[in-house]
């Protein structure tokens, strides 16, 4: 770190705060995040991170950091292994102590002022109107241009609020909650109540309710940009190289916000490429009727509500099966071979219709 020009830390901090570590993808996946998306997240922030640093502070010097540089470092004096062990132990306490000490120092300012802001706010009739609701109203545009639908705008841009304010840990708690909570309505079949406001939804959720938008918070979600990272990286960086510990200081908000930026990048890319259905059309996705046609069809007409929007979508024996919210439903017609399904025997060539469900990505088959 010490032969490092301006340009390499800035891009080193910057690569912190856009990923984060493989020890908490276990705690992220806990909270019910996809794991697949969490992985790629990770994997698309590298060369983003380097790509964004890169952009704003330009390399114009040429590196001292070289083979040269690196071959002349001087060797440690450990004889064997244990001994390098228990050397690098040792002097792990100081950067360890840096690292801790500056956390609790900016965890514990950004809390006074989050709690100066929810004081000043609640004198006016607004309560627990803090720093994390303040850039819910900032991160609204942001949230907007990274892909998500206005319906989902406020509370994606209140996660990325409690991100940068708090950590990412709390923020994909609150994702995590609001997935669970989403999968619980569609399960029993309340999902549509819930949206169009019969039913009131919790206090404590910050509810997502389109698939897409679940997928942009993930990607932008999945880095250590925030506030209290800050001190981690000046009390670790610093730790290493306290000849370059104002460089670190300097760069430490630019930094996080071009970690930040990387991140939103990442989101973009992700709602670019997503697909609305987000099924795949195999086997194993496959619900199958256990009672007569005429049954099947009759439970899915009731299920699914009728539409303000009249789109036709299909005939169940002279009963019209319209589409409001199960906005994507749609029936096919397809042919099967015999030995299509595991435990269900199919008659060669015989049509069945296929009802694809956008929210509960389920694929009901009617035969």
């Amino acid at each position: 770190m010490s032969h490092k020009n301006t340009s390499e830390i800035f891009s080193v901090m910057t690569s912190g705060f856009a990923t984060v570590a493989g020890s908490v993808l276990a705690a992220y996946i806990n909270f019910n995040i996809p794991a697949n998306h969490l992985i790629i997240a990770s994997l698309m922030a590298a060369p983003a991170a380097l790509t964004i640093s890169k952009t704003i502070h330009p390399e114009t010097k040429n590196t001292r950091a070289n083979w040269h540089a690196i071959k002349n470092l001087p060797k440690g004096d450990a004889r064997n292994i244990f001994e390098a062990i228990s050397i690098g132990a040792s002097n792990m306490v100081g950067p360890i102590g840096g690292i801790l000490s500056n956390l609790i120092a900016f965890t514990a300012c950004f809390a006074f002022i989050d709690a100066f802001c929810i004081w000043i706010f609640s004198m006016i009739g607004l309560e627990n109107f803090g720093v994390t609701s303040i850039m819910s109203y900032l991160f609204y545009p942001f949230a907007f241009l990274m892909g998500v639908s206005l319906t989902d705008a406020k509370s994606v841009s209140k996660l990325i609020g409690i991100k940068m304010f708090v950590n990412e840990f709390a923020a994909f708690d609150e994702l995590g909650k609001a997935i669970r909570f989403r999968d619980s309505i569609i399960a029993s079949g309340e999902f549509d109540a819930y949206k169009n406001g019969t039913y009131p939804l919790p206090n404590d959720i910050y509810m997502v309710w389109e698939d897409r938008s679940i997928l942009i918070s993930t990607y932008a979600l999945c880095g250590f940009a925030n506030f209290a990272s800050m001190g981690i990286a000046i009390g670790g960086l610093g730790a290493l190289a306290p000849k370059r510990l104002k460089t670190f200081s300097k760069f430490a908000l630019k930094a996080m916000i071009a970690g930040n930026i990387t991140n939103f990048c990442t989101a973009c890319i992700a709602g670019l490429l997503f697909d609305k259905l987000n099924i795949s059309l195999s086997v194993s996705h496959f619900i199958t009727t256990l009672c007569s046609s005429w049954s099947a069809c009759d439970q899915v007409f009731r299920l699914v509500p009728t539409a303000s929007k009249n789109e036709e979508i299909g005939f169940f024996y002279n009963r019209i099966l319209f589409n409001e919210n199960y906005k994507v439903i749609r029936v096919f017609l397809f042919n099967f071979s015999q030995n299509n399904f595991k435990d269900r025997e199919i008659q060669k060539n015989r049509t069945d219709i296929i009802i694809i469900d956008k929210y509960s990505n389920r694929i009901y088959l009617i035969s």
